[in-house]
This record gives C-alpha cells, structure tokens and sequence, in this order.
C-alpha cells in the first residue's frame, strides 16, 4: 500500500524471473559455441540440459587436433590426451571441418595416434581438411639435411590415407607436406590427389598460402610444388571457385587454364607474393589475365605480401587486366607510395580491401588519392606513419562519397602531429617563477608536446566520429 494524500493505492507487483533454461534450444547451443571444451564440460554438469546438448552435433562439427611427437593434442592445450582419445572415439563422426597438425619434426605415431586415424577415416563426413605437416620446408640444403636426419616419415601414408576417404571433401588446404626429400609414390600426397576420383567434385583448393590468423611470417625460400605439379593440379579438379597458392607456384598456363570454358567459373585467386634469389616475381601475360577475367566475370584477385619485395619485381604482378579487390602487406613487407600509386590508378574500379601492417611513411597523398579514386573500398588498414590530418581528410572523403567502411584502422604511435620543430638546445635549464624551481627545458618542452598530442589525438577521433555517424575509435 502507498499512501496518497487520504487514500491508498494498491499496487500489484509482479516478479519476473528468467532462467537460461528456458531459451531455445539453437540459442543455448550458439551460446555454448562461443565457450572452450573445459568451459562447456564444466555447463554441462550443471543440469541434465546442457548434459544432453554437450552431445549435441553442431558443436562437434570443427575439430583442431595436434600431433606433438607421440602425443594426440586438442587446439586448447589443457585437455588431456585420454580425454582428446575419447572425444575422437565418440564424436569423430560428427566432424565435418578437420584441422590436422603435425608438430615439429614427424615421428612414428604411437598406438593411440593410429586408433585416431582410423576413427577419422571410418565413415568419414568431413567437407573441408586443413593438412599441416611441420613448418614449410626450407629450399637450404643444410636445413633439408638436418630436418631429414631427425625425421622419420614412415606412418605418413595415414595421413594421405585419410584424405583419399574423404569422400565428401568441398575443402582442402595443404598448409605445409614435407617436399625436400623423395617420400616415394606412397607418401606423395600429390600423387594420391591426383589418383583420387572422389575428390573431384572439390571447390576450395589451399596449396602452402598463408593463414594470416595463426601466422604473420612466412619461410622467405621455401621448398614449393613445381609449377608443373600445381598445373596438374589445378587441371584435375575442374570445379574449383577458389584457389590460393604462391606466386612461384603460378605461370601463364595455369592461368589459362583456369580460364578453360569446361571449367567451372572461378570466384576468387588468392596469390602470396614473394620473392628471394630463388624464387623471382614471373610475368604473367596480359592475354592470359584477360582470358580469365572474360571468362570468370565475378573473379576476385587477392594479393598478399609478406616480405621486402623490390618495386620492379612486385610491378609485374600489377597488371591492370588483373580484377584485383584485396591488397595486403604483412609486417615485414614494403608498401611506399609508388605501390600505392599502382593501385589507384589501375584498380579503381575494383579494390575493395587495403591493408598495410608494415612499418612506411610519405604516402600521406597517395593514400587520400587511393580513398578518393577507389569506389568500392570499405576496408582501410594502413599501420604506417600517416599525419592526423590526413585521417581527417580520409574520413570526410569517406563521408561525401557517403560510403560505410567495415575497418578504418591505424597504429597510434605512427600518428604524427602536425608542428613546426623547435630547436632546443637540450642542455638549457630555466626557473619557473612560480616555484623557483629549476628545470630541464627540453624535457618541460617534451611534456607539452605529449599533452597536446593526447588532446590533437582526441580531437582527431572526434572528427571522424561525426564523419562516419558513430563512435569511432583507435
């Protein structure tokens, strides 16, 4: 009862009370994918709910497993390899994205490693396979001799084995195999994909790119397929829609013959540029980019850069007739104005995706050249040394073409303040008249200049923040 003036007003309370419990069950099962399998263990003996949906196959569907010498490993290294045993034994069925690593150098798998392989291969669902088999090897001899003296390849045809019994492959990335020494006709995991006629419905095919997720570095010298493997390769599965390989693995013929009219049309090419004494930038022919791009309308091109390459090698691979939408340099790449002139000026009708992470400045122009030609741009990544102001002149480019970036991102410390240098002789002292103390002019003056960066800084995001129409942030 409340009293109001003379009289009492009854109010009814009524008390809502939410348990989790009560949510669908497709809701309680998206929440437990975002958990770890020691997290969702620990749910599911909770309540005889969760105890059923720990079951549940949406949450068996991708599986990481590790081989470390004779040790079976989930991706989430707390899990034991009794328990990694027996969530093969038990959910292997259920796998339909498989990611298989073997890590370091390859041994003879143990008696639980062979129990693995065969739960995998038994009725086996899977619709894409990521293979990794140590590091990608390198092209030195000292490095092949001293991996081959510390290897021992014998069980490897288990892992071949496993891709000829997936019969229902749409995927498959081969992220390193070791290829610095002949592992005959039964190990040859090229062979067998050859061989295998139930692949060849497969759409995604990974041969040694990058996986920008895990992997920021790439071996500079690599021991790679021949261009006459990959061509092979590439001939045999007709029904590709994408293919991501390195550019010492590509030619004009294969080009060509992605470009085939008894192939399915190509969706997206994915390319890792490198380049050392070994492995030089080859020119692909301007006829064959424009056979390819007349025949797959929709191609999109996608380059990615992970180590220093000299512009005139790096050039031969910007051809205008290439229908390029993504353009990315890794830390320890090279991306200077000349690279950035190339893009706007062949690629804007096309770039969708720029992104630079290595260390670069002047291209303060070049880049609001790039913003203002390239159209379809909606990703912008540069960590390179760029001046406030530009990032103001970005946003409002963005603005009036009255575009919506999915990223706008820089590096805060290669944020350079626009001021006039002062120079100080870094041995003067001055009194402060207040205080009478005596202090270092140019560390007082050092201060100054950090505290107006913080506010030229805020002032920055604040402006972008009105361009874009939401809170923007570094």
């Amino acid at each position: 009862m409340q009293p109001d003036g003379n009289r009492y007003i009854e109010h009814e309370t009524t008390i809502f009370s939410l348990n989790i419990t009560n949510l669908p069950e497709i809701v309680l099962i998206n929440i437990m994918e975002y958990l770890t399998l020691k997290d969702r263990y620990y749910l599911s003996v909770t309540c005889q709910l969760f105890k059923e949906l720990f079951n549940h196959p949406t949450l068996w569907k991708a599986a990481h497993i590790i081989i470390c010498m004779d040790e079976i490993q989930w991706h989430q290294r707390s899990v034991t390899e009794k328990t990694v045993t027996h969530i093969i034994d038990k959910y292997s069925y259920f796998f339909q994205h498989l990611y298989l690593e073997v890590s370091g150098y390859v041994q003879p798998f143990n008696e639980a490693c062979l129990r693995l392989f065969q739960s995998l291969k038994k009725d086996s669902r899977l619709e894409s396979l990521t293979i990794k088999v140590g590091k990608v090897a390198s092209s030195k001899p000292n490095a092949q001799r001293f991996a081959t003296a510390h290897s021992d390849y014998r069980d490897l045809p288990n892992v071949v084995d496993l891709i000829d019994k997936s019969k229902h492959l749409r995927r498959l990335t081969i992220i390193s195999w070791p290829l610095h020494i002949d592992l005959g006709e039964q190990n040859n995991l090229f062979i067998a994909l050859l061989n295998d006629k139930q692949m060849l419905q497969l759409e995604q095919l990974s041969l040694f790119y990058l996986d920008i997720k895990r992997d920021l570095w790439a071996q500079r010298i690599p021991k790679l397929p021949t261009v006459e493997t990959t061509l092979k390769l590439v001939s045999h599965f007709r029904h590709l829609v994408c293919l991501s390989l390195r550019s010492p693995m590509l030619n004009d013929d294969i080009i060509k013959e992605l470009a085939s009219v008894h192939r399915t049309k190509l969706h997206t090419l994915q390319i890792l540029i490198m380049y050392s004494r070994e492995h030089k930038v080859e020119l692909i022919s301007p006829s064959a980019w424009t056979m390819l791009n007349s025949a797959s309308p929709i191609l999109r091109v996608e380059y990615l850069v992970t180590n220093r390459i000299p512009f005139e090698q790096l050039s031969l691979m910007l051809s205008p007739e290439i229908p390029l939408s993504s353009f990315t340099v890794l830390n320890y790449g090279r991306c200077d104005e000349q690279v950035v002139e190339m893009l706007y000026n062949y690629y804007n009708k096309t770039l969708e995706k720029f992104i630079s992470l290595c260390d670069s400045s002047h291209c303060d122009k070049a880049l609001v050249q790039l913003v203002s030609s390239c159209s379809k741009l909606k990703h912008f990544v540069y960590h390179g040394e760029i001046y406030c102001k530009t990032i103001k002149d970005l946003s409002d480019i963005i603005n009036l073409s009255k575009r919506r970036l999915y990223c706008f991102d820089f590096k805060v410390k290669n944020i350079a303040i626009e001021e006039e240098p002062i120079n100080l002789d870094e041995t003067a002292i001055a009194k402060d008249a207040r205080s009478q103390e005596y202090y270092l002019v140019s560390m007082h003056q050092w201060h100054q200049d950090e505290d107006n960066r913080a506010k030229q800084l805020e002032l920055m995001k604040i402006h972008v923040s009105q361009s874009f129409g939401y809170k923007w942030n570094i």
